[in-house]
C-alpha cells in the first residue's frame, strides 16, 4: 500500500490530496499512451468515471488504491 501511495502521491503536483482532471490529462500526456491529442480529454474523462466512485471530480488516494488493486 506504500508504493501505491508514493504514485498516487507522485501525480498530485497540487499536493492538495486529490487527483482532478487537469493532473490525469498532465498524466495521461507524459505517459504518451498512444492516444490522439485531440482524444485525451475524452478519455481523461472515462478514466476518471470509473475510478472516482462518488463522482466529485476528485479521486482520493483510497479511489485510487481502490481501482489500483483492482487491476
Amino acid at each position: 500500500m506504500e508504493r501505491i501511495k508514493s504514485i498516487f502521491e507522485s501525480l498530485d503536483s497540487n499536493k492538495n490530496g486529490y487527483l482532478e482532471q487537469e493532473e490525469m490529462t498532465s498524466v495521461f500526456t507524459q505517459m504518451d499512451m498512444g492516444i490522439d491529442p485531440s482524444q485525451i480529454k475524452k478519455e481523461v474523462e472515462k478514466c476518471i468515471s470509473v475510478i472516482d466512485v462518488n463522482q466529485d471530480n476528485q479521486i482520493t488516494f483510497e479511489e485510487f488504491a481502490l481501482w489500483w488493486l483492482s487491476g
